[in-house]
C-alpha cells in the first residue's frame, strides 16, 4: 500500500482555493441518504459567507448536492473534494 505524505494546511487551503481568514467546516462520508449531506448544505447556507466548506466523498446523492449547491448560491463556499 502506497502511503501519501500529508500537506500542511497552507498547501491544502491553497490547493482547496480557502484563505487564510476563513473558517472551515467539513463532511468526510459517503453521500447518501442516510448520511443527509443535503442538511450540511442547507446548514452552510445560514453560516456567514467567511464561513466554507468542503465536502471529501462520493455517492448516489453527488447530482443533486451540486444542484442544491448552485441553487443555495454557494459555489463560492463550497468545494467537492471527492
Amino acid at each position: 500500500i502506497r502511503q501519501l505524505k500529508p500537506l500542511s494546511r497552507e498547501d491544502a487551503r491553497e490547493k482547496l482555493g480557502i484563505a487564510r481568514k476563513d473558517y472551515v467546516v467539513g463532511f468526510v462520508g459517503r453521500l447518501s441518504v442516510e448520511k443527509a449531506p443535503d442538511i450540511f448544505i442547507k446548514a452552510l447556507a445560514t453560516t456567514p459567507h467567511q464561513v466554507k466548506a468542503v465536502i471529501i466523498g462520493d455517492g448516489p446523492m453527488m447530482d443533486s448536492l451540486i444542484a442544491l449547491r448552485d441553487h443555495l448560491r454557494l459555489s463560492d463556499r463550497l468545494r467537492f473534494a471527492g
